[in-house]
């Protein structure tokens, strides 16, 4: 069976008898092992060629998130066969704690500025959940506090920021280490736009490599030569004299 961290559901077990005569009958259970399983009722009687039903229930309440698995056998007075194992498996998967929708910072922040949206956390087991860190992929959004304790049945908030350093659309995770998840691990999307205030604008990149003419000239005792790059590239610049020789190099990078 696979349930989630404080579910439970019950099966039925038929056990036939195709003697003549009736079987009595007992279960037997771990004394370690199997704590979230039970078997009602623990003894009984099958009929003569009949059968009877037993119900096998699994209680997730106070279990992990993980798989588990063992054997209970049904005792019988049968000298030939008066032990029969039952294999037993659970899968207990973590309940959704955390809203799996992307958390949206739907109105655009300005750059510089910053915005603000609760994260709701709901814990509906009875075992309490440690978040030791929350760790965003993207340094725009950070979250506080970064160290919970969500209670059991119980509720918490962390509050998610949003600091746009520069104007675009970004996505980011939000990582909650935890002792809950079956990877210590769970993970929230955010989504943010971020745009620059009215009236401000981004710097131009330059369209061609040039160099300027010096300035003042004639100069004395030093003169400004300005040069612009449209991208990254090595930088030669040298000055000639009238004849075409060079006199100094000023940059080589």
């Amino acid at each position: 069976h696979s349930l989630p961290t404080g579910g439970s559901v019950s099966d039925t077990l038929t056990l036939s008898n195709t003697c003549p005569a009736p079987l009595n009958f007992s279960i037997s259970l771990p004394v370690q092992g199997l704590e979230w399983l039970s078997v009602l009722p623990e003894t009984g009687q099958i009929p003569a060629n009949g059968s009877v039903s037993i119900t096998v229930s699994f209680d997730a309440a106070n279990i992990w998130p993980g798989n588990y698995g063992g054997e209970f056998f049904v005792l019988v007075e049968d000298s030939v066969n008066p032990s029969y194992p039952v294999p037993v498996t659970l899968e207990v998967t973590e309940p959704a704690w955390i809203d799996p929708s992307p958390l949206v910072f739907s109105d655009t922040v300005l750059v510089g500025e910053q915005s603000t949206l609760p994260l709701q956390l709901s814990n509906s087991t009875n075992l309490g959940i440690t978040v030791s860190d929350i760790i965003s992929t993207h340094g725009d959004f950070s979250a506080a506090p970064a160290q919970l304790t969500v209670p059991a049945t119980g509720n918490a908030t962390v509050q998610v920021t949003f600091s746009p350093s520069a104007p675009g659309n970004f996505n980011a995770m939000l990582k909650l280490v935890n002792d809950f998840a079956a990877g210590d691990t769970s993970y929230v999307a955010v989504e943010g736009i971020a745009k620059l205030a009215s009236g401000i604008t981004p710097p131009e990149l330059p369209e061609s490599f040039a160099v300027s003419a010096n300035y003042p000239n004639p100069f004395n005792p030093s003169t400004t030569i300005a040069y612009q790059l449209p991208s990254s590239a090595e930088v030669r610049l040298a000055i000639y004299n009238v004849l075409g020789q060079r006199v100094r190099v000023l940059i080589d990078r």
